[in-house]
């Protein structure tokens, strides 16, 4: 999904792969105490990652996705703490 001058997703996995790809988190919006919505730069270049990551072309460094996905877990857990959730 895309917004403004920015891509979306409330796909975690997804979200992961975009960063360990090298495109920018430029903020978390929070649908609801339970659901984040990731906010990409460059857009353009997200939504082909995107595309790749679907279809399952989409290569990228194991150990890189990994700590992707662990820093975003920790962000998610932090922020939902510190907003009482």
């Amino acid at each position: 999904m895309e917004h403004h001058s920015h891509y979306q997703t409330s796909d975690l996995a997804l979200a992961a792969f975009l960063i360990a790809s090298g495109i920018t988190l430029v903020e978390t919006d929070w649908e609801s105490p339970y659901r984040a919505v990731f906010c990409f730069g460059n857009p353009q270049k997200a939504e082909e990652l995107a595309a790749r990551f679907f279809t399952g072309e989409a290569l990228i460094s194991a150990l890189a996705y990994s700590n992707a996905l662990s820093d975003l877990k920790g962000r998610l857990f932090r922020e939902r703490r510190r907003r009482g959730a």
